[in-house]
């Protein structure tokens, strides 16, 4: 090998041949160069090498040819320092040329370089011969080289790497394991995350999903590393778990049916029926992800790989000591704990709670339990029953006061006038509280002599005010009838002074029913063409019959008592029939947008009165 000083004085030899030096200076000049008889042998195949080279040939190319013999880039080498300046390091490679790299491939973070002459480091050969005569190596290329190398060892073996991830990109995250490498969003973790930014600046294990040498590209997986570790924990922890163990675990998720728990690589769930002795509406207010908590193992399916755990089970069951004062007719108190659709639960002791049922909680028939309690509220209440094995207990709050139904007939009797406010509203009627715990009933047909099949919910809004005449009171069946018609003058009182048998007159039809037509006789008052009378129409005409329709009628039979006007069919006015004929057009529209089938609707609806009517004009044309 030759020292930076033989190859430069080489150089000059050639040159000074190649100039026209005669052979004897030439002979001169290699006696000086030799050294020995080898040494002689190659001079004279340089020489005769030299020989061949044309005018424009220089010792460079004849340089770079030799070494291309046994090296190309790419190749990694091992190198000594030779000599180190301040912009650059000279190494041996091992070839006719020296190699040369940059200082700044060996500063530390100091700006400083820890190497000496005569150190060994390893080098990629990155240019054959430069313009100088030089080798150009690099260090950094050859630590990258020695990387790639051990990541495609990793990679092969299934093994992990790890770094830090650095930056999150479109699609996922920039890691620095040596090299730059992409963590995609989804490989993550083993669950989506709700923040990804939480990530940046932090060091995991990863195992690699791809590598791509040429392109430089590697992608990374942390989810496949967690997944894979759980399996190993999970096979050795499986070995261990037996029911009734108690460990730690980790709150992982939080559901409104439960806890998921991670107690090493395993996650178990805990039920929310489990979470304690008493009634948990939401888990999330009593914990959060990430508490340290202890569980107890209550099932394990080992087929399934399924861990059931429970919390209230590392207590003792309240329900195997339930004190004797919880009797049943015992008064007890509490605290309202939580309030559901269909009644209170109430705290009577750590773990134990009672029910009260939306029908204990007061004696109005209509009370709302969140407009009359809400949670932490203090409370007394009678124990209904007691029942350990089933974990229940049934309270009532109401039955703390007296009943308000007993002895209901002293207070209230027929034809009493009463006021009370309107509590609800329904097809049927309204009803009104005439004091705490006790309600009338106004059925629609008594709400007023002058308003046929009246609805109750265009007449009265919640807490009108109402005045209205005692009907019936039933004590055993907790009902009071009330009637505000009854309050008005009742024209059947003068139904003599206005009608006569065997009168004549024109009215309308103000209702059709299947047992007959009802027709407007005076306001109040009504009258019922039989259908006995309807049928002896010829078909054209008894169509005709509908409400609005103008008939002329006859007074068959007057009861006064009984509310009742008969009626006989004289005539049908042609006038009518022409109106009706053009109603119908507009009957038909009605029917195709719904509102023709709300009204029949309606009155399919009738109330008890009417059937009873009904049957009474059948029992009256029978007699």
């Amino acid at each position: 090998m030759y020292s930076f000083l033989d190859r430069r004085n080489f150089v000059e030899m050639e040159k000074f041949e190649v100039e026209g030096n005669t052979p004897e200076e030439t002979t001169k000049i290699s006696t000086n160069e030799e050294a020995s008889q080898e040494d002689t042998k190659d001079n004279d195949a340089a020489s005769a090498e030299t020989g061949a080279l044309t005018q424009e040939s220089s010792m460079t190319d004849y340089l770079r040819d030799y070494d291309q013999k046994d090296r190309k880039p790419g190749s990694m080498l091992k190198a000594t320092v030779v000599k180190i300046s301040d912009d650059e390091i000279f190494v041996d490679i091992g070839a006719k040329t020296e190699g040369v790299l940059k200082v700044d491939e060996l500063k530390d973070d100091n700006s400083g370089i820890d190497i000496k002459i005569g150190d060994d480091i390893d080098v990629v050969l990155v240019r054959m011969v430069n313009k100088d005569g030089f080798s150009i190596v690099s260090k950094k290329e050859a630590d990258k080289f020695k990387l790639w190398s051990e990541i495609e060892k990793i990679y092969d073996s299934h093994g992990f790497v790890e770094g830090e991830i650095t930056k999150r990109v479109k699609g996922g995250f920039y890691v620095n394991i040596g090299i730059t490498a992409f963590l995609p969003g989804s490989q993550i973790d083993v669950r989506v995350p709700h923040n990804y930014d939480r990530y940046v600046g932090n060091t995991y294990k990863y195992n690699i999903m791809s590598i791509n040498k040429d392109r430089s590209n590697i992608v990374l997986s942390r989810k496949l590393f967690i997944e894979k570790e759980n399996e190993e924990r999970k096979a050795k922890l499986i070995e261990s778990i037996k029911e009734d163990m108690i460990t730690e675990g980790t709150i992982e998720s939080i559901m409104p049916y439960g806890l998921f728990v991670d107690i090493g690589g395993i996650e178990g769930l805990v039920h929310v029926s489990n979470l304690a002795w008493g009634r948990i509406v939401d888990p999330q207010k009593l914990y959060k992800i990430g508490d340290k908590i202890n569980v107890k193992v209550i099932r394990f399916d080992e087929e399934n790989q399924k861990i059931y755990l429970g919390i209230k089970q590392l207590t003792k069951d309240p329900w195997e000591n339930v004190p004797d004062s919880f009797v049943e007719g015992s008064v007890v108190e509490g605290t309202v704990k939580n309030i559901v659709s269909y009644g209170v639960f109430i705290e009577l002791k750590d773990g134990l709670e009672g029910l009260v049922h939306l029908s204990e909680i007061s004696w109005d028939k209509f009370a709302k339990a969140s407009k009359i309690l809400k949670p932490g509220d203090s409370v007394k209440a009678k124990i209904l029953s007691v029942n350990p094995e089933r974990h229940r207990i049934a309270l009532s709050i109401k039955q703390i006061a007296d009943d308000p139904w007993t002895e209901i007939s002293s207070r209230y009797n027929k034809g009493d006038i009463v006021i009370g406010n309107v509590t609800s509203s329904y097809d049927f009627g309204i009803f009104l509280k005439l004091e705490d715990g006790v309600e009338g009933l106004i059925h629609r047909g008594d709400i007023s002599w002058y308003k046929r099949d009246p609805n109750p919910k265009q007449i009265y809004k919640l807490n009108d005010m109402v005045t209205a005449m005692v009907i019936s009171v039933d004590e055993e069946r907790r009902r009071i009838a009330l009637s505000t018609k009854l309050l008005e003058d009742d024209p059947w009182n003068k139904v003599n002074d206005i009608l006569s048998v065997d009168d004549e007159m024109d009215c309308s039809v103000v209702n059709v029913k299947d047992f007959g037509a009802f027709i407007d006789i005076t306001p109040g008052i009504e009258g019922l063409v039989h259908i006995s009378e309807l049928d002896n129409l010829p078909a054209d005409e008894k169509k005709l019959i509908k409400k609005g329709v103008k008939v002329k009628v006859k007074v068959l039979r007057i009861d006064k008592d009984r509310h009742r006007v008969g009626l006989a069919l004289l005539d049908i006015y042609k006038q009518a029939e022409e109106e009706q004929t053009d109603k119908s057009d507009a009957v038909k529209l009605e029917s195709e947008t719904g509102v023709l089938q709300k009204e029949q609707l309606s009155r399919t609806n009738n109330d008890e009165s009417e059937d009873s009517e009904k049957q009474q004009v059948e029992s009256d044309i029978e007699s």
